[in-house]
């Protein structure tokens, strides 16, 4: 099987919040962040997204010295899973992560691509 993905995927101690739907998504809808990288997001949901909508999420994640960062990623639903009680949903971000944009969570992300 062929990798399509062009960015490295890592594992995230986080929350994802949905802040924005598309038409006919639940509000409010939050979830754990299964893993990440800087092209998109992993997630694990009590509820499925449809494939194709698009939305924006607020991460939630631990950043340096011990304090708790939140920032916001559009991006659309590319695929959702039902495994057993939970929906794994995979979202491609709409533009990769930076350090204009998401400075904390691109930082935190990049510091784990760099541990290994």
């Amino acid at each position: 099987m062929v990798e399509k993905r062009r960015h490295k995927r890592v594992p995230l101690s986080a929350i994802a919040r949905l802040v924005e739907a598309g038409e006919g998504e639940p509000l409010p809808l939050q979830g754990m962040v299964a893993d990440i990288s800087l092209g998109g997001v992993g997630l694990y949901l009590a509820s499925p997204l449809e494939a194709g909508a698009e939305i924006a999420l607020e991460i939630v994640f631990p950043a340096s010295g011990g304090d708790v960062r939140a920032e916001t990623v559009k991006g659309t639903v590319i695929y959702s899973k039902r495994i057993q009680h939970v929906h794994f949903v995979g979202i491609e971000f709409a533009r990769e992560l930076s350090p204009d944009r998401q400075p904390a969570l691109h930082g935190r992300v990049q510091n784990i691509l760099n541990s290994d």
